[in-house]
Parts: C-alpha cells; structure tokens; sequence
C-alpha cells in the first residue's frame, strides 16, 4: 500500500495556485501599463492638480482610456483566450462596465497618492509627472471627482457606489486583481466561466487576512 499525505497534496495545489496567480498577477499589470494616458491627458491632468478646475473633456478622456486598457488586459489574459470568441465577446459587454466601477472602488481605497499614481501611470507618464512645475502637488481620484463639472444629484448617482466599498483591503493590489476576474468571470451559463469564477473565489478567500471583517466588503463590490 502507498501511503497518501493529504496535507502534502494540498500543499502542491496550494503553490501551484499560487504560481498561477502571480503569473496572472504579473501579466495582467504588464498590461494594464502598456499603454500610457498620452501626452495630452498627461498635460491636461497636470493644469487641473495647478487650478483645481476639472473639464469634461478630461473625465470622459480618462475613462476611455480605463476602458481602453481595460479590455487590452482582459484579451490578453490566458482565462480569457481560453473562451471561445462569442462568449468573450459576451462576457466583456455584460461587465467590462462594473470592471472599469473596480478600478475607481480600488484607486478611492489606495493608502497614498503616490500608489495611486503608481497604478495609473506608465514610466512616460511619470517622466511627464515628474516635469511639472515646481510646487505643483498631484490629486487623487477623490479629489478629481468633486471637481467633475457635474450637478450634484449626477455626481452622487456616479460616486455613491464608492461610499458602499470604503475599506482598506480593496486598495490591495492582489486583491484588485482577483477582484477584478470575479466582476469579469459571472453572468453567463457556462461550465469553463464558472469553474474560473470558483478558482478567484478559492484564491481570493485564502488572501483575506481577515474574512469574518472583509469577506462582506469584498461580496458587495462583486456580487
């Protein structure tokens, strides 16, 4: 008889899970910073952190950029390639609007403005940052939003999701991460995309350094 070790091969596919993730970690940021916001939104964003004054021209610009990022990650991704074609494609319209909603739930929870910026800029982005003039302080996503040339009632429909995911953990990067393939991962009658969205919740659980306090958090902002 061949004596089995249960906790040996939980072990294995705990590292084995754990690789998967840092690769799909590792990939998606790759991504994620591929594509710079460009010159224009950079000096754009760089004259409201001076005046304070926030144009729509900006806002929308941004988003579409988000968005533009968004999906090159997602299209990317070997999960994703693993679908067949119409149900990507289904996927992506059903979610890619809550995906991009995760981006500004993890930015608002971000401890500083420096890992904020950390996550949104390309090193040509930086380099333009990092050239402005003298005295000239960055803003967050916070600040940003109070400033968005929007009536208040509009502003409130836009943003009052946020004020229901406050919480420390999601400004957590790896968290975002797996976060983000829960939002992508759901909505459709498939084995393959179910079997992916229990593989993030399996992986998601295990990083919750406190699941009695963030595990309700983390289900609100994904469900």
């Amino acid at each position: 008889l061949i004596s089995v070790n249960i906790d040996g091969f939980g072990n294995i596919f705990t590292q084995e899970e754990d690789n998967y993730f840092e690769k799909s970690y590792d990939d998606f940021h790759n991504k994620w910073r591929e594509i710079s916001l460009g010159e224009k939104v950079m000096s754009d964003y760089l004259k409201f952190c001076e005046t304070r004054i926030m144009s729509m021209e900006l806002f929308h610009t941004i988003e579409d950029q988000f968005r533009e990022r968004m999906l090159n990650v997602l299209c990317s991704v070997e999960d994703m390639v693993s679908l067949e074609v119409p149900k990507q494609l289904s996927i992506l319209r059903s979610n890619i609007t809550e995906a991009l909603m995760l981006v500004r739930v993890h930015a608002f929870n971000m401890n500083s403005l420096d890992e904020m910026l950390d996550f949104i800029f390309t090193d040509r982005d930086w380099e333009q940052f990092r050239a402005r003039k003298n005295g000239v302080e960055g803003a967050t996503m916070s600040e940003m939003a109070s400033c968005i040339p929007f009536p208040d009632v509009e502003k409130r429909t836009l943003y009052s999701p946020l004020s229901f995911c406050a919480h420390p953990i999601l400004g957590d990067r790896m968290v975002f991460t797996l976060m983000l393939m829960l939002v992508v991962y759901k909505g459709i009658e498939d084995p393959l995309v179910n079997r992916i969205n229990a593989q993030y919740w399996t992986m998601l659980r295990r990083r919750l350094t406190k699941p009695s306090e963030t595990s309700s958090v983390v289900e609100c902002c994904v469900q």
